[in-house]
């Protein structure tokens, strides 16, 4: 088929006056979509037919309107127009390297273009070489991975603006290194009442070693830089994921997809990871806030995309592999936790009683959501 290409700068005839005496205008583009020209304003707008998004400055569109190639039968309809104002020239670098090309999503790309100076050191530390031998079991955090890791967390800090806990962060993950078993496999057995939408879940779901860790390490920074400057309410009332958080989680993701060549068990690693950081003492805890925080990881968004909760017959679920997967995570960040503060030999039965009855009532409950935390509080209340 023939092509076709050029540039559209003004508008179709537009009627502004009555039905029975109409008066047909052409305007500018600018005129037509109401965009700001000054500089500074730019919009986003995302074509239908292909779902992917595009950013032009107002002033680019007024000046030089849209240019489009378009083969036999195609066409372009641009829709969902929104404005940004670059406050600061990060938005203009970002467009002119983007050189009018295409994004799934470009606010997005334009957050991991900004958060580079943390994703380049955490790729570096994380090299391909290192992830096959982390998964061979062959890995030893020897200097030089260590000079890596503490130059990508000293990145981390500056970026965020913590406090310099560098040197106990790279200490803390090396223990972590020597001392943390990956997790077992748990049993191919199928949920009790899958949702049957859900996809087949990968052979192993618990986080790998190296990758999981590093990025816990992170995302632990975070947390607790976080923690510092929001009030005990505050803390209680949420504990979705922290700006950013989702960024290194997704770097990890993929990272892991290199090893397993997987990105949904890729996926599922990362978000363990993540829970894992985010609920780190959740076994520790004194029981009405143990009760608590269980809730408030099952009703959190990344709590529920993780254990796949979903509504079957009127009745909510989670999954049995994924659950299974997660727990031994958990204990281990608890047991790190407790070691941490020095007690570790008063609080390891805790963790292990901990364990055990998460593990036993979710199997006695048959993965029901409500009926697994009535179990869990009665068992509570019967101690």
């Amino acid at each position: 088929y023939n092509t076709t290409r050029g540039t559209i700068s003004r508008s179709t005839a537009i009627n502004t006056g009555p039905s029975d005496q109409p008066h047909f205008v052409h305007r500018s583009l600018a005129e037509a979509l109401d965009l700001r020209t000054e500089a500074g304003y730019f919009y986003i707008f995302r074509d239908h037919r292909t779902s992917q998004e595009y950013i032009r400055s107002g002033q680019q569109i007024a000046e030089r309107g849209f240019f489009a190639e378009l083969y036999g039968y195609q066409y372009h309809a641009f829709i969902d127009f929104r404005e940004i104002y670059d406050s600061d020239g990060s938005w203009q670098e970002f467009a002119d390297r983007l050189a009018g090309a295409a994004s799934g999503n470009i606010e997005d790309a334009y957050r991991e273009w900004r958060y580079e100076p943390v994703l380049g050191p955490f790729k570096q530390a994380l090299s391909r070489e290192r992830l096959l031998k982390s998964e061979e079991s062959s890995f030893s955090a020897d200097a030089r991975f260590l000079d890596d890791v503490a130059e990508f967390l000293k990145a981390l800090v500056d970026f965020e603006g913590l406090s310099d806990t560098v040197a106990a962060a790279v200490t803390k993950l090396e223990k972590l290194c020597q001392a943390l078993p990956e997790p077992e496999s748990p049993t191919e057995t199928a949920p009790a009442k899958p949702d049957e939408r859900m996809p087949a879940e990968p052979d192993r779901a618990e986080a790998s070693l190296l990758p999981g860790l590093l990025t816990f390490i992170a995302i632990d920074l975070l947390r607790s830089g976080a923690d510092v400057s929001r009030s005990s309410r505050e803390k209680a009332a949420s504990w979705e994921p922290l700006p950013n958080t989702w960024l290194l989680r997704r770097a990890l993701a993929n990272r892991l997809t290199e090893i397993h060549q997987d990105a949904h068990r890729a996926y599922l690693e990362a978000l363990m990871t993540q829970i894992a950081a985010d609920h780190r003492e959740l076994l520790l805890l004194e029981e009405s806030q143990f009760q608590r925080e269980l809730m408030l990881l099952f009703r959190s968004s990344i709590g529920r995309e993780c254990l796949a909760i979903n509504r079957h017959e009127n009745v909510v679920w989670f999954n049995k592999e994924r659950w299974e997967a997660l727990l031994p995570l958990l204990r281990s960040v608890a047991t790190l936790s407790a070691e941490e503060s020095g007690r570790l030999r008063k609080l390891e039965e805790l963790i292990q009683e901990r364990f055990e009855s998460l593990t036993v009532q979710a199997e006695e409950s048959g993965y029901r959501v409500d009926e697994f935390i009535e179990r869990m509080i009665t068992a509570a209340a019967g101690r």
